[in-house]
């Protein structure tokens, strides 16, 4: 099943509002939008927050999600989209995150900006289950970094 994972590390939840037109499937990247909500990351964006645990429909209650936000040192498995070699996944390469049917959960190397380069891989791809293992970078993360400070 496609979506971002929890892999290690202690991750932190928080029941968060989502935007009126979000309709978010489990494992999607999720960035704050406006008025402290929380709506799908948009591959081009220079912030993600976490990602989403259930269907948005099964919401609880109505208009609001449990958010998996990652603390220093966590990790997730993302999906890699068919036809990436797995010589192109290397340890250490940063990479951007985009949506393949619904769910904005799978790595890319189309990046719009450096700051849209939110993983870095950090353990070997899962050919079985088409999957890596990344870290969120520092700067990208919206929650425990520098960032957190527009959530004041």
């Amino acid at each position: 099943m496609p979506g971002l994972r929890e892999a290690r590390g202690d991750w932190t939840y928080r029941r968060l509002t989502i935007t009126s037109a979000s309709t978010l499937s489990p494992g999607t990247a999720v960035s704050l939008a406006g008025a402290r909500t929380v709506s799908e990351y948009s591959g081009g964006q220079a912030g993600i927050l976490g990602f989403i645990k259930h269907d948005s429909m099964d919401s609880l209650p109505s208009g609001q999600a449990i958010i998996a936000i990652p603390t220093p040192g966590c990790t997730a498995y993302a999906d890699v989209p068919t036809g990436v070699a797995a010589s192109a996944l290397s340890i250490g390469w940063i990479y951007g995150l985009y949506k393949v049917t619904n769910h904005c959960s799978y790595i890319t190397d189309a990046t719009y900006s450096d700051a849209s380069r939110v993983v870095q891989v950090v353990g070997p791809i899962d050919s079985d289950l088409s999957r890596i293992e990344v870290s969120f970078q520092a700067e990208a993360v919206q929650f425990f970094s520098v960032t957190s400070n527009a959530l004041g």
